[in-house]
């Protein structure tokens, strides 16, 4: 599934069949129960059998890794969300190579859930991690204050960084009025700085916009 601006859309659809691969349970010849036994299947064949079922998930994980970044290896994609609980993430992620760098595992069984239903758990779970991005983001703007190349510190000098072309990251509260330059709005000019050089730019809002609240909205990682 392929999840953006909250709208979700099925790229792909596989489902494993345990029975149709290639490993199949070979039967022992026929003995004659010991007295008190029974017929039931021994804990050495219940072992056999689940080593066997673990292997096929294993390598059904790392042949959707390696799908996944065969068919998809065109699209920009800054994370890939992976729901599971029984692991196999790293398989998956040795299928994946390069990509698996971008790969998030959340522990979910979502195996009836409707599209609906993972669309809004992704969603859920997007929002997440942007949040935390955010805020691991301010905190190395924080960490930076003082050092070599310095941070930029407030709407004045983000944006004299950014018309300097000094402004590697910016990141400001989307929904505080940073105020105008000119008649333009701040976050407006900050955005179009941002596309002109080449910066990133991170709009936020929650705990990470009031880590910013101090630095009266905007700062900025530099590039020197």
């Amino acid at each position: 599934l392929e999840w953006a601006l909250g709208r979700i859309e099925v790229l792909d659809d596989f489902e494993l069949e345990i029975y149709s691969l290639d490993w199949r349970e070979r039967k022992s010849p026929q003995r004659s129960p010991r007295p008190g036994t029974g017929t039931g299947t021994s804990a050495a064949g219940r072992d056999q059998y689940g080593q066997r079922l673990d292997h096929n998930r294993e390598r059904f994980l790392h042949q959707v890794g390696e799908l996944i970044a065969t068919r998809h290896a065109d699209r920009d994609w800054r994370h890939l969300v992976v729901f599971g609980n029984s692991g196999g993430m790293g398989a998956l992620r040795a299928g994946l190579g390069p990509r698996a760098a971008i790969a998030q595992e959340v522990h979910a069984d979502l195996i009836g859930a409707s599209v609906g239903e993972i669309g809004e758990r992704l969603t859920a779970e997007v929002d997440h991690l942007t949040q935390s991005r955010a805020e691991a983001l301010i905190a190395r703007i924080e960490d930076a204050v003082g050092a070599e190349p310095p941070a930029a510190l407030g709407p004045d000098e983000v944006l004299r960084a950014l018309e300097q072309g000094r402004a590697r990251h910016v990141v400001f509260d989307e929904r505080r009025d940073l105020g105008e330059r000119d008649g333009t709005p701040v976050g407006e000019l900050i955005v179009a700085g941002a596309a002109m050089t080449d910066a990133e730019v991170t709009p936020v809002s929650g705990l990470a916009a009031e880590a910013l609240t101090k630095r009266d909205g905007a700062a900025a990682l530099l590039r020197y």
